[in-house]
């Protein structure tokens, strides 16, 4: 019989943003607001391969949690002893093992609360210890190749920032700004001498 018991109501949606460094809260796009906290240990799996991250987390560990953005979630299961397994559209999967303490929390704005690692006996720890593959402190070439794909997208948006202040930059240089942004341009220089807030800069000042 399969340990599989119970369900986060993510299922169907996608993961809409991930923040914090050493405690990680993944947030998803469901009308509850869906938050999951994750606060130990915890594995995640493509094409065969295992990784394993424990705390302290690096920096560079939220960029691969981050290349789940906007990925479905097909199902997020926990067993009676608190393990949680996520497993998304393209394959993935994010397993957080149980453990000595409450190593996943889930949260929604319905009210609803769950705690990872509440249930645990010493026999599920070693059975799980057993399976967990070699934890290392650099990333792996999958992680690295991951982390490639983040860098990029990252690069991609701030060259487009960048286009398109130097386009508006070009624009007040000819003279095609609108009338309020030009102006407000040409005050910005008096703001930042006098430290004044824009407020205390009169009307009509040149």
């Amino acid at each position: 019989m399969s340990r599989l018991c119970c369900a986060l109501p993510v299922a169907g949606h996608a993961l809409r943003d991930v923040e914090g460094d050493g405690r990680f809260c993944l947030e998803f796009d469901d009308a509850a607001e869906s938050c999951l906290f994750i606060e130990g240990p915890f594995f995640l799996s493509a094409g065969g391969e295992v990784e394993g991250f424990v705390p302290p987390h690096a920096e560079w560990v939220q960029d691969v949690l981050l290349s789940l953005i906007g990925v479905r979630v097909e199902f997020a299961r926990y067993d009676r002893n608190s393990s949680l397994r996520i497993k998304f559209a393209d394959g993935r999967e994010l397993f957080v093992p149980d453990g000595p303490f409450e190593d996943w929390h889930y949260s929604n704005n319905t009210g609803t609360r769950l705690h990872g690692g509440l249930v645990v006996s010493a026999e599920c720890i070693k059975g799980h210890a057993a399976q967990r593959p070699v934890v290392s402190a650099q990333p792996s070439p999958w992680s690295l190749s991951v982390l490639a794909r983040v860098d990029d997208a990252r690069r991609g948006a701030a060259s487009a920032k960048a286009r398109a202040t130097a386009s508006g930059h070009d624009r007040h240089r000819r003279g095609t700004l609108p009338r309020h942004e030009a102006r407000r341009a040409r005050l910005e220089p008096c703001w930042r001498r006098s430290g004044a807030p824009r407020s205390r800069v009169r009307r009509g000042s040149r």
